[in-house]
Formats: C-alpha cells, sequence, structure tokens
C-alpha cells in the first residue's frame, strides 16, 4: 500500500522585508561612515616630522582642483574665498585657517590661499600627514 500526501506545503520566504531591512542598513553605514572623518574628503596630504598640534577653534580649508575651495563644508570658488573665510573669522580673537591641500598641488595654489588668509588676518597652518618612522633591525 502506498501511502501518498495530498496537502504538501512548502515552505517561502518574504522578500519584501528583507529589502527594507537591508535598505536601512546601508542608510545607517552610510551615515556613519560621513561622521567618521572630519573633512569627508581624502586628501595625500605632505608628510611632516615635526607637526604642529592645531588649536581648538580652527577654520577648516581644503583646497580642491579647478581653484574650488571648501570652507567648512561650503564649496567656493576663488572669488568668494575672501568673504568667505572674513565671515567665518568673525568674533574670533585671532583667527587659525588650517589648510588640507594635495602634495601634488602647485606652490601657486598655495601662496593663493596664503594672501587671502593674510587680507582677513587670520594665522594658516598647513595640515600634515606624519611622517614613517625608519625602524633599523640590526
Amino acid at each position: 500500500m502506498k501511502i501518498q500526501r495530498r496537502n504538501r506545503h512548502r515552505g517561502h520566504i518574504e522578500a519584501a522585508s528583507l529589502s527594507d531591512i537591508l535598505f536601512f542598513l546601508l542608510i545607517f553605514f552610510l551615515m556613519i561612515a560621513t561622521l567618521a572623518s572630519p573633512s569627508a574628503m581624502q586628501m595625500l596630504l605632505p608628510q611632516s616630522s615635526t607637526a604642529p598640534s592645531t588649536p581648538s577653534q580652527v577654520i577648516n580649508l581644503s583646497v580642491m582642483p579647478n581653484q574650488q575651495y571648501n570652507v567648512e563644508g561650503q564649496i567656493v570658488g576663488a572669488a568668494e574665498l575672501e568673504s568667505a573665510l572674513a565671515t567665518r573669522a568673525e568674533g574670533q580673537e585671532s583667527p587659525v585657517v588650517l589648510v588640507r591641500i594635495e602634495k601634488t598641488s602647485s606652490v601657486q595654489d598655495l601662496v593663493d590661499v596664503a594672501d587671502v588668509t593674510a587680507k582677513v588676518g587670520a594665522k594658516l597652518v598647513l595640515a600634515t600627514s606624519a611622517k614613517p618612522t625608519a625602524t633599523s633591525s640590526k
């Protein structure tokens, strides 16, 4: 005698809720990744063995290609750089501008920024990365 089951149930997975969960996880990781770095732009900085400590209140300035500048997250052109720095330096006793510039950029780009910070009356500090130390294995 052969016994057969007539009502065989097959399991299935609802994919609609999985896509919602994956979407929320993606948003969460994107928000956390943005908060992890203060400047949100990865730049190849020049190296220095004696990097000075940065003051507590600084105006962050990143020099980008094509005469564009990122002043505290706001993209400005070369013409608006002086006014953007002046508004940020307002009310500060001795404003400090922390400049992040690629090491492959021209010296003229750095001199242009130095001129503008001097007009505003702020000190210029150049951001560098730590130089790897040579260890001898003798």
